[in-house]
């Protein structure tokens, strides 16, 4: 059973995958990243941040993680 919020998996909830002999091997803590933007110019910066990825896969393209 796999448990996704709108802000990531639940904590703890793990991540199935196959393994080659047909077992499912599962993470307590799958890893996800995102990516960020920074702009300054003429003493204004603008920052944004709403994608977070698991793996290669843009699992999440919501996420809000700078605030004004």
């Amino acid at each position: 059973m796999l448990c996704h919020s709108a802000a990531g998996p639940a904590r703890g909830a793990g991540h199935a995958a196959a393994a080659m002999d047909g077992t499912r091997q599962y993470t307590s803590q799958p890893i996800v990243t995102g990516t960020s933007v920074l702009g300054i110019k003429d003493g204004v910066m603008l920052a944004a941040d709403t994608l977070a990825s698991y793996g290669s896969l843009a699992r999440y393209k919501n996420v809000e993680r700078l605030k004004p």
